[in-house]
């Protein structure tokens, strides 16, 4: 997810997000710090996030999308026991 830019661009990211059910942080503020979050959306209820971040130097790409496939299933875990 892109911090900056124009509201339109945003918009645009934004979808993409919600199409793959995801967003990616990718620090560029020279922290060193990214993140992976989801909506976990139960039905009949105000959605709530559930995200990770880890140091950039600690996660090659394969850890990443571990990271993403786990948060995927912990929002289908959770919407489900919510009964979503």
């Amino acid at each position: 997810l892109r911090l900056s830019g124009t509201r339109a661009e945003l918009l645009v990211e934004l979808a993409g997000c919600r199409a793959r059910g995801f967003a990616e942080l990718h620090d560029r503020a020279l922290r060193g710090i990214d993140a992976v979050a989801v909506a976990v959306r139960p039905r009949g209820r105000e959605p709530v996030g559930a995200a990770l971040c880890w140091m950039q130097d600690s996660a090659d790409a394969a850890l990443r999308a571990e990271i993403v496939a786990g948060l995927l299933a912990l929002e289908r875990e959770v919407a489900a026991g919510c009964g979503g």
